[in-house]
C-alpha cells in the first residue's frame, strides 16, 4: 500500500489489489539488487571500461527471469532502471540476447 493515501482509494482497496502491489514491490527490490550486481561489476572492471568507453554486462536476460514477471515485462523494467542510472548512455543488445553494451562514447 502506498502512502498517502485518500478515501476513495482504500474505498476501492481490494486483496487482490493490494497482493498484487506486494508482489511489484518484491519485484522491484530484485530488479535494484540486479542493478547493484551490474554496478559493482562495473566498478570492478572500470578501468578497462573506461579505456572503451563501454561497458558490456553480460548475464542480464537469466537474471530478469528470476524476478517473478514475464520475461520481456522484467527486461523492459530492468532497461528502464538501467537507463536512469547510466545517464545519457546507449544501451545495444547483441542479436542473441546474451550481452548488454552500455556505451558513453
Amino acid at each position: 500500500m502506498k502512502f498517502p493515501i485518500t478515501r476513495a482509494e482504500l474505498q476501492n482497496y481490494t486483496d487482490t489489489k493490494l497482493a498484487l502491489e506486494s508482489k511489484m514491490e518484491q519485484v522491484h527490490i530484485q530488479i535494484d539488487r540486479i542493478i547493484l550486481h551490474i554496478c559493482k561489476d562495473f566498478e570492478r572492471s572500470a578501468s578497462s571500461n573506461l579505456k572503451a568507453k563501454q561497458y558490456v554486462c553480460r548475464g542480464h536476460r537469466q537474471h530478469c527471469m528470476s524476478v517473478g514477471l514475464p520475461h520481456e515485462e522484467s527486461y523492459s523494467l530492468l532497461l528502464e532502471k538501467l537507463q536512469a542510472t547510466f545517464v545519457d548512455c546507449t544501451f545495444t543488445e547483441d542479436p542473441l540476447k546474451t550481452y548488454l553494451i552500455i556505451s558513453w562514447s
